[in-house]
């Protein structure tokens, strides 16, 4: 598996900051169209030694298809910087990354956890 990641910061030059609202919009218009998935993440950066609110946007793919979706984060990180002015947005492509896919069904059961408490209070010193 690989894992790519796209970092976007939400700091506007002179403007303010990307809000929930515009970031929600970007993802209608511009990241759901070319992916079936992803997970975003909201994170907290430096820029230019300045902290920055930024979210992250993971995927999780077969290797064989790392070309084609880093092509696809490339677009979508051209788009985010014209749309909000940044000067870049940074992209990361980790290879060979573990991942497992947990299931869960009716017939799937939970080992019961013990849980020891202790009242401080009743112990004699």
């Amino acid at each position: 598996m690989i894992r790519l990641e796209l970092m976007m910061g939400l700091d506007i030059p002179d403007a303010g900051t990307v809000t929930e609202t515009m970031f929600d919009e970007f993802i209608r218009s511009d990241i759901a169209p070319h992916l079936d998935y992803a997970t975003i993440i909201d994170g907290v950066g430096l820029w230019k030694g300045t902290r920055e609110d930024c979210k992250i946007l993971v995927i999780m793919a077969a290797e064989s298809d790392q070309q084609m979706l880093e092509s696809v984060l490339r677009q979508i990180g051209k788009a985010y910087a014209k749309a909000f002015r940044q000067d870049s947005v940074g992209l990361v492509c980790t290879p060979n990354v573990p991942m497992e896919l947990i299931k869960w069904s009716k017939s799937s059961t939970l080992t019961p956890l013990m849980i020891w408490s202790v009242n401080l209070s009743d112990q004699t010193r």
